[in-house]
């Protein structure tokens, strides 16, 4: 069942991430030109993308090599050829990295001095350091600047914690201490603080791990760890350099514009006006906040949704179950279809003619198939919302291992369609350290589905083995069990629904009754001898037989027989197989 989205969420989601950034970046622009200030920031973003991006990132990855290579230097049995060319090699990342520190010394002018102060004289000019000589030569040359804003960074914020204190406790002026003023000394303040709280994480997070004394995985935890939080400095570093603070300051601005508006309208007094730029900033500001608030409650409702139509489908299950369709002509050449089966029991599905519809839809293979049933479903899913932002991008679960089979199905009940069809997926075990890149998965999907053949486990709905060696659904009772045996009957079919959607090998061997009730596939003579061999010799076949009534019914010591369900274990009373079946008498 589909839906029309609403008029306001496309309004909201009409527009994507980047064509929002180039609005804001065009207006910004704009802005500047108007200020004549657009060659200076542009001059200013040159420098930065230079300095603070693509040096300093090869700084960066200069001494993340540096920090995993040393080990190759002392190989025990690496030949010598191999040690000298490691040594060569780290050489040159140590080059890079120190050249990459100098160039942006340079680009900044910040202080860059001479190794060997004696022999200043003989060097009065730095050479140009983006000819060969000048890598070769960078070793002669120390930034210092460099290394001065990096003391500063990892110091400004305890200088700032310290002057705060001694302004509110000792009462001091304000103008006597030395406070941030300048925007680098803001930066400077805000990289410390994010670098001190990431190295405070990395100490936790070792703590922690030499505590509960787990050794398998410290150092890959440790280095995740070291390694977001490197992330996360450097993301930082980047969003504080001086082209972005002025489109910060002309964003807030906008917004303190606008407020300031407000208070005056409010006061009754007058105030400067709007430029186009900043009402259009204004607008998209409200706009975005506008969205991001209907995506929130947009999913939060989905979810709701979804748990409703699980409901429902349950509901409708219970009043209207589900009986297989009986083959045309069941029954007449009973002979013939017992002949051409073996004596042995088998295991093989092969009666589906799905490779005629497969070459009549120019389809060779039954992967061609899947993907454009797939891709079918996924427009079907963004034909039904407002926006791609609205589908969710990863389907990620969270289970206890030793809850494995109850999370995992409750998981699967209350997710949405379009969660459970997102082009990515990731699975966690509460308590274990790992990121999963498939393995997690596979491991789910192995673990759920032998859980789903333990036939040891009560709450196993596939539990129940057939006569022929294949899993079957578990018989229904009557009662609360039997809404919570429909329950896990619908989670187990999404689980198999998701294993297919992700090619994901499942180490159990399904009854071919579920196939065909899956595919909607009437049920045959085959199937019947081939599910229970007992009962279709005794029940079916005998019955089939000239005066096989009145033998069946001596045989279930009943008087005459009616369309009844044979009781079983699970359902004692027999139940009607067509509507009045308890009045109406089977003849031959």
């Amino acid at each position: 069942r589909t839906h029309r989205p609403s008029c306001l969420g496309r309004c909201l989601l009409l527009a994507r991430g980047w064509q929002l950034l180039l609005a804001v970046l065009l207006l910004f622009s704009v802005h500047l030109w108007r200020e004549d200030k657009l060659w200076e920031w542009m001059g200013m973003a040159g420098v930065a993308i230079q300095a603070d991006f693509f040096y300093a990132t090869c700084f960066l990855f200069s001494v993340l090599a540096i920090c995993c290579w040393p080990g190759s230097l002392v190989m025990p049995r690496a030949r010598y050829e191999t040690r000298a060319g490691f040594a060569v090699m780290c050489m040159a990342i140590l080059t890079i990295g120190w050249f990459s520190l100098v160039k942006i010394a340079e680009l900044h002018s910040l202080q860059i001095d001479f190794i060997f102060p004696q022999l200043k004289a003989w060097c009065t000019e730095r050479p140009d350091f983006d000819t060969p000589h000048g890598i070769a030569s960078c070793w002669l040359w120390v930034p210092v600047g460099v290394f001065y804003s990096c003391r500063s960074s990892i110091c400004r914020p305890w200088l700032h914690f310290a002057v705060n204190m001694l302004v509110w406790c000792c009462y001091m002026p304000e103008d006597s201490c030395k406070r941030c003023r300048h925007w680098w000394e803001w930066r400077e303040l805000v990289v410390g603080l994010v670098f001190w709280m990431c190295l405070a994480a990395v100490i936790l997070v070792a703590v922690s791990r030499l505590m509960s004394r787990h050794q398998d995985s410290d150092r890959t935890a440790l280095a995740a760890v070291a390694f977001a939080g490197t992330v996360v400095t450097f993301a930082t570093f980047l969003l504080t350099s001086l082209p972005l603070i002025w489109l910060w300051a002309f964003l807030v601005a906008s917004l303190r514009k606008l407020f300031t508006f407000f208070l005056a309208r409010c006061n009754r007094t007058q105030t400067a006006g709007f430029f186009p730029e900043e009402v259009i900033v204004i607008i998209i500001g409200l706009w975005l906040l506008t969205r991001m608030c209907y995506l929130i409650v947009g999913r939060s409702l989905e979810r709701r949704r979804a748990v409703r139509r699980t409901e429902e489908g349950l509901r409708r299950a219970l009043a209207d179950p589900f009986r297989a369709e009986l083959e045309e002509g069941f029954g007449m050449n009973v002979v013939d279809d017992v002949e051409a089966l073996e004596p042995g029991l088998g295991t093989s599905f092969v009666h589906l003619p799905l490779e005629d519809k497969l070459h009549a839809e120019g389809l060779v293979h039954l992967q061609s198939k899947r993907r454009l049933l797939i891709a079918a479903r996924r427009r079907l899913l963004r034909s039904e919302v407002a926006g791609d932002a609205l589908l969710p991008s990863r389907l990620s679960l969270h289970i206890r291992r030793p809850n494995l089979l109850h999370d995992s199905m409750q998981a699967l009940l209350v997710r949405p369609i379009a969660e459970l069809l997102a082009p990515s997926m990731s699975v966690g075990f509460e308590g274990e350290q790992g990121v999963d890149a498939g393995g997690l998965s596979r491991d789910w999907f192995d673990s759920v589905a032998r859980a789903l053949a333990d036939i040891e486990l009560g709450c196993a709905p596939l539990a129940a083995t057939a006569p022929d060696a294949t899993l079957q659904l578990r018989p229904a009772t009557l009662g609360r069990a039997e809404v919570d045996g429909m329950r896990a009957s619908y989670a187990a079919g999404r689980f198999l629904a998701l294993a297919i959607l992700r090619e994901q090998p499942l180490p159990i061997l399904i009854s071919p009754l579920i196939c065909k009730h899956l595919l909607l596939q009437p049920i045959g003579m085959r199937d019947v001898r081939q599910f229970d061999p007992d009962f279709f010799r005794h029940r079916v076949e005998r019955l089939l037989e000239p005066d096989g009534v009145a033998g069946v019914a001596s045989l279930t010591c009943q008087p005459e027989l009616r369309f009844l369900s044979a009781p079983t274990a699970a359902r004692p009373e027999p139940w009607e197989l067509m509507p009045g079946g308890a009045a109406i008498v089977v003849t031959e």
